[in-house]
Formats: C-alpha cells, structure tokens, sequence
C-alpha cells in the first residue's frame, strides 16, 4: 500500500519529491473519502503529465523569461504532485482500474503537439478547466469546503493553476496559429470531459451535478486567448 503510494499512477517522474502525508487527519464520510480518492487517480495524472510537459518547454528554444517561467511552472507542479501523492496516502486505497489509466495515459500522449505555442494553447484550456473544477468543487457549502485540509491543497493548487494559465496562453497567442488555437483548445476541453465522465459518480458524491460541471467544462471561457 505505502509503496503503491509512493509512485506515480500514469507517468514516472525521476525529480518527484518524497511523499509528504498531511499533516491532520481528514474529516470526510466514508463514501466522500472514496470518492476523492478516486478522483485524486485523475488528477495526479493530471499532474504527472504536466509537470513532464512543462520540464520540456522550459528547454525549448524561447526567449530567456519564457523559458525561466515554464521550469518554474514545471517545479510548482511537482509539488502538486507531491501534495496529492499526500492526500492519496491519507485517504481509503481506489480500486485500481486499468481502463481509466490507459484513457489518462492517452489522452495526455494525445495532447502533446509539435508546434510550441498549440501545446501551450492545450495546457491552458487544461489548466483553466483545473481552476474550475476545483472552483466547483471549493463552492460554498460543498463537502470539500467543510474539510480544512483538503480544501487548504485544493486552494494551493487553483492559485497555481491560475498563474499557470496566465503564462501559457500568453505564449500560446504570441507563438501558435491564431486559426488553429481554438480548434485545439476545444479538443483538449473534449478529451478531458471524456475522462471525467468515468468518474461522474465520484463528483456526484461530493455534491456536484457532474453533467453541469461537464457541460461548462466543455465550453471555452470567453477570451481565453485574447
């Protein structure tokens, strides 16, 4: 069990950080702690992949403060792999299930382009729908909202993410195709939607209307890349 938590669920990471459990215990139900655990399965992939994803852009050939931007977004998300690696030790041990790790590895394979600023287009249509999953699910009155610990990892993360998307779409407008950006942020919404809906129930658990949350998830906020 301790070693299952330990690695990581889709992707290796040979800079990962030594787990750090919470430091308070978690006050949820038993069938909200199965829940998150499940969902903590999709975003450590989440995670993973962007952590490999950002580690590689901050090498590209782009200007100097465009690349020290990207490797601090790379560290900022092995910590988020770290704190989520944590948060899996705490809460019951998910079912393994191999469908929604190959649908995870896929997808995030899927997402990689050839073309610097599409790939950033993709992660910032990723990592705002981050920011608005964890929105969703931090809302007033939710279950996650009344667990202290949880809540203080998810806020954590949402801060990051938002910064993240600030940096990648900038670049992503400065470097890519201005016709090709949206087509590819789409399809990376779409992809992302198709993975959450194995873990509808997950959501359903912790007081969210998952078909709600997919619909918005599914649509581009308003000028994202403008």
């Amino acid at each position: 069990m301790v070693e299952a938590i330990n690695r990581q669920i889709c992707f290796s990471l040979a800079t990962a950080m030594p787990t750090a459990p919470p430091s308070q215990p978690l006050y949820l139900g038993d069938a909200q702690a199965e829940a998150l655990s499940e969902l903590m399965q999709v975003f450590a992939c989440g995670e993973e992949s962007a952590s490999l994803a950002f580690a590689r852009l901050g090498d590209s050939p782009l200007p100097d403060a465009a690349r020290h931007g990207l490797a601090r977004i790379a560290d900022e998300e092995l910590l988020h792999e770290r704190l989520l690696r944590g948060l899996r030790g705490a809460l019951p041990a998910a079912v393994a299930d191999r469908q929604l790790r190959h649908a995870l590895v896929r997808f995030y394979h899927g997402m990689a382009q050839a073309d610097f600023g599409l790939h950033l287009a993709s992660i910032a249509a990723l990592d705002s729908a981050v920011c608005k999953i964890i929105a969703t699910l931090l809302a007033p009155a939710r279950i996650l909202t009344q667990e202290p610990t949880v809540a203080a990892i998810l806020r954590r993360i949402h801060r990051d993410e938002a910064g993240h998307v600030k940096l990648s779409r900038r670049l992503a407008a400065e470097l890519a195709p201005g016709n090709a950006i949206g087509a590819v942020a789409e399809n990376a919404r779409l992809g992302l939607v198709d993975v959450l809906a194995l873990r509808g129930a997950a959501f359903e658990s912790l007081g969210v209307d998952a078909a709600q949350l997919f619909t918005g998830l599914a649509r581009l906020p308003d000028g994202l890349f403008r």
